[in-house]
């Protein structure tokens, strides 16, 4: 049988095209691991979504407190014997302590007093002082000091205003009139045996300095000595019940009330809540506010100090977290060398540009205006401008030099990052209330970058 003859050849394949399929999905598989691993090592950009808000002032502030106090001074050493009680009136010529320099007189008062019995508004005090204790922290030693005092002298009160009755009769059988001394208040007015170094203090005198003397002060009282020294503090009298307690407040707290009349406060001690009266105003070592009242002044006869809370709830804004919040530096350039409408955010200016020849020549910028005041506008240089560029407006030119730093934050609507400028109302620990709806500024809704640590200018976001 014959062979037939085969036309059909194999081709040989080439080992190239053989793995070409291969390379294709090493190729691919190397570009996917590189985006998931750039994905991964990439800083990530958490966006907050803007929305109104309010805030009350969550940390307590301590204030000083400024009375109308008139202290009156000891002329004589000796044994004290008190007639009006811590907090109570006292009308003119009223007789409101004594000083028997021998003791005779004073040792036969407390021997007639003591056969009576304490008054149900000295044990109803006492029963307070314990129950206002209990609610304080028990192991703070100011508290308990506080409270030794307190005791201390409502037990010398209980015996002394029940001298009272018994002191002519006692007085002329024991006592003479050159070493027996009463003390009559000149004026009438609310008496106080605490005493310190700050009665004859006013507004003006008020700084940041004396703030940093609260942790440690401590009253002097009269009512815990067994025995008084001659020109030392005796009693004060406050003949009003208007008081003012003076606050340290940040510059963002002095814009934000600056035109409020009134305020709600908290008093720490107790979280009794009442409304004062405020007027802040600057000085040269920082900014205060002067909370005025006409009631509750006795309530803290015994304080110099008071922690107080402010009720900032009238402040609403947009509450923003502190973390995104940055700060930028840009050129100061005047209003008039901008060539549109300054209310525009986008405008243009014209930069003198000079020939090698000799010859000058205008170069039109497009810039971005972040802020402007009274006088100027606030640019970002982003690569077109530096520092000694000369700007042009008709015959009239200007050197960019000067240079401002804003605070604010980045916005992401556009989905890349560009700064916005705030204004602070209020603020605690984590949280910022700033100004609503302001030029070039932040309004509701819109989405800004949580950590403005992570962006950068134009950063893009999605």
């Amino acid at each position: 049988m014959q062979k037939k003859n085969s036309n059909v050849y194999r081709m040989k394949r080439n080992p190239i095209f053989n793995h070409f399929g291969l390379i294709i999905f090493f190729i691919i598989l190397f570009y996917i691991g590189i985006n998931v691993y750039v994905y991964i090592s990439r800083n990530r950009l958490s966006l907050f979504e803007v929305k109104s808000g309010s805030m009350s002032s969550e940390g307590s502030i301590t204030g000083i407190i400024i009375r109308d106090e008139h202290v009156v001074t000891s002329a004589h050493s000796g044994y004290p014997n008190f007639f009006i009680e811590e907090g109570g009136r006292a009308s003119k010529d009223c007789a409101v302590m004594s000083v028997d320099e021998t003791g005779s007189v004073h040792s036969k008062l407390t021997e007639v007093s003591s056969d009576k019995t304490a008054g149900k508004d000295s044990v109803e005090h006492i029963k307070n002082l314990l129950t206002n204790y209990n609610k304080t922290n028990s192991t703070d030693f100011k508290a308990t000091y506080s409270l030794k005092n307190a005791l201390k002298s409502e037990a010398g009160l209980m015996s002394s205003s029940s001298m009272l009755s018994d002191i002519g009769d006692v007085a002329r059988s024991y006592g003479n009139s050159s070493t027996f001394h009463i003390y009559k208040s000149k004026e009438s007015g609310i008496v106080s045996y605490n005493t310190d170094s700050y009665s004859d203090i006013t507004i003006d005198d008020v700084n940041y300095e004396l703030f940093n003397e609260a942790k440690d002060y401590k009253e002097d009282s009269t009512l815990s000595k067994e025995l008084i020294e001659s020109q030392t503090p005796a009693y004060k009298l406050i003949p009003s019940e208007n008081w003012s307690i003076i606050i340290p407040i940040s510059d963002e707290e002095y814009i934000a009330l600056l035109e409020n009349e009134y305020i709600n406060i908290t008093f720490c001690p107790d979280n009794l809540m009442a409304t004062a009266a405020i007027n802040v105003y600057r000085k040269a070592d920082g900014c205060y506010a002067a909370l005025s009242l006409g009631r509750y002044m006795i309530r803290y006869l015994d304080k110099r100090f008071i922690d107080i809370k402010l009720d900032l709830k009238g402040m609403t804004g947009l509450k923003i977290p502190k973390s995104a919040i940055t700060t930028k530096t840009f050129f100061k350039v005047p209003l008039k060398y901008f060539k549109n409408d300054i209310t525009k955010p986008v405008n243009y200016l014209s930069k003198d540009v000079f020939l090698e020849n000799g010859e000058k020549t205008f170069d039109e910028i497009t810039v971005d205006i972040y802020y402007r005041d009274e006088d100027y506008a606030y640019i970002s240089a982003n690569g077109k401008l530096k520092a000694g560029d000369r700007i042009s407006a008709d015959k009239d030119y200007y050197i960019l030099s000067d240079s401002a730093t804003l605070e604010g934050v980045y916005n992401a609507n556009k989905g890349y990052a560009f700064f916005r400028r705030i204004e602070i109302l209020s603020e605690n620990e984590e949280f910022c209330i700033v100004k609503a709806d302001t030029e070039y500024g932040l309004s509701e809704y819109d989405h800004i970058i949580s950590d403005a640590s992570k962006a950068t200018d134009n950063a893009i976001i999605y």
